[in-house]
C-alpha cells in the first residue's frame, strides 16, 4: 500500500518519497491528533488546532479498516462492530419476513371471507323446513 501512494505522489504530484516516509509522516499525522485531542479534552488548556482533521474525519468514515469489524486471536474472535452489509442484510431479511407475515395474514382473512361468503350462500340455496 505504501508502495502505492508513494508512486501515486510522484505520478500525480512529482514529489519523490519512499514507502517508509509515507507511513511514517501518516503515523505522525495520527499521533499529534491524540496528543491534541487528548490536551483538547482537559479543562483549562489551551485548545489546539488538529491539522488534517477533516481529512482524517472522512478517511476515518469511508475506510473501515481503520478499525476492524473484528479482532481474531489463538483463543478467541472479538467482534468490535456489526459491518454495514451484515446490518442491511439483517434489515432486508427483517422487512422480507414482515412482508412475508403481511401476505399469510391477508391471505388467511381472505380465506376466511371466502368461506363465510360461501357458508351465507349456502344457507340461502339451502332448502328450507
Amino acid at each position: 500500500m505504501w508502495e502505492n501512494i508513494a508512486e501515486l505522489l510522484q505520478l500525480e504530484l512529482n514529489i519523490i518519497r519512499t514507502p517508509l516516509q509515507c507511513e511514517n509522516r501518516l503515523k505522525t499525522i495520527l499521533k499529534r491528533k491524540r496528543v491534541a485531542v487528548s490536551n483538547n479534552s482537559k479543562s483549562g488548556n489551551i485548545r489546539e488546532i488538529v491539522k488534517f482533521e477533516d481529512e482524517l474525519n472522512k478517511i476515518a468514515s469511508l475506510d473501515d479498516s481503520v478499525q476492524p469489524e473484528v479482532l481474531r486471536s489463538a483463543n478467541k474472535c472479538t467482534v468490535l462492530k456489526e459491518s454495514k452489509k451484515k446490518k442491511l442484510k439483517s434489515q432486508l431479511a427483517e422487512t422480507i419476513w414482515k412482508i412475508h407475515l403481511d401476505k399469510e395474514q391477508n391471505r388467511e382473512r381472505r380465506h376466511k371471507e371466502k368461506l363465510e361468503f360461501l357458508q351465507a350462500l349456502a344457507d340461502k340455496l339451502a332448502p328450507q323446513k
